[in-house]
């Protein structure tokens, strides 16, 4: 198979690395989905209030297939992959939503992420800044997009360029 095939730390690599692990981050915990909520309904208990247990299981078979197929050896540097995840959450932390979104008549939506949006935030009287929201103990709901994946390809690549080009 073409992708277990590189080895080379390369933009195309990452590309496809990160490519395959965001549609097993979506696909695997969306085919766990309805089998869990089943269990869990017929089990007599809120099977809403557990469904965060999918991403759990989702997480854990994703790693088992990574272990397994070897997939990602030699094709991301690491300490570059580190240093562009920190980047996501601190630009997400510290950057904030000026202009939230007024949903109910107590309920905002704020969403951060840089340079793409990718959390979502649901609160009643929020603050501008992610940190603050989380500790509020306020939040009714919260989601993740497809953008965080964007924001950590963009800030590897900015990283890779900055470690070849300038650092050499």
């Amino acid at each position: 198979m073409i992708l277990n095939k590189l080895q080379r730390p390369g933009a195309m690599s990452v590309l496809i690395e990160t490519l395959r692990f965001a549609s097993l981050f979506f696909i695997v915990p969306m085919l766990l989905l309805i089998p869990i909520y089943f269990v869990l309904s017929m089990v007599g208990v809120n099977a809403e209030n557990y469904l965060w247990t999918t991403m759990i299981f989702g997480f854990i078979i994703i790693f088992i297939l990574y272990r397994r197929n070897k997939w990602g050896q030699g094709a991301i540097q690491l300490t570059t992959s580190l240093f562009a995840i920190g980047l996501v959450i601190v630009t997400s932390l510290f950057i904030p939503d000026v202009s939230p979104t007024h949903i109910h008549t107590e309920k905002y939506a704020y969403t951060y992420g840089f340079p793409f949006e990718y959390i979502t935030i649901y609160i009643e009287e929020g603050e501008k800044f992610l940190i603050i929201n989380l500790w509020s103990q306020e939040i009714t709901g919260a989601s993740v997009s497809f953008g965080i994946f964007g924001n950590f390809i963009i800030f590897y690549f900015v990283i890779f360029l900055i470690n070849r080009y300038l650092m050499k």
